[in-house]
């Protein structure tokens, strides 16, 4: 069972980042409404589109392994040292990994913002 609490706590961080590694190989290169990072900004051409899926493979990548760490280490130090919580810090790391998740919205879509106008087209800076 505690085995269990424990490897549920690295749900998150795993799917961030094997998703982040399939998205940097493999992003879906059209606009669609299976899967992929769907907002309206990012959905409103195939470049805005593109532009969105290649950023948030990246970002899930780097949150994914910063977070992955400390939810091993944390994780063994109440399993080993308080493992009648374990059931709670498992529950606790997942919120605060579920938070970062959708925390990666806001510099994807920012970004978007910043490179693209209201209607979708490349901002020229230069």
């Amino acid at each position: 069972m505690k085995s269990l609490e424990f490897i549920t706590s690295l749900i998150i961080p795993l799917v961030m980042l094997l998703t982040g590694l399939i998205f940097m190989k493999w992003a879906p290169k059209s606009v669609n409404t299976l899967f992929g990072y769907r907002t309206r900004r990012s959905m409103q051409n195939d470049d805005t589109w593109v532009f969105a899926n290649r950023l948030m493979a990246h970002i899930w990548i780097h949150w994914s392994l910063s977070i992955l760490a400390p939810t091993i280490i944390v994780m063994y130090i109440v399993l080993y040292f308080f493992p009648d919580y374990l059931g709670q810090f498992s529950i606790g790391l997942t919120l605060v990994q579920l938070v970062l998740m959708i925390a990666s919205i806001y510099p994807i879509e920012k970004a978007l913002k910043e490179n693209f106008d209201e209607k979708g087209r490349r901002r020229n800076d230069g």
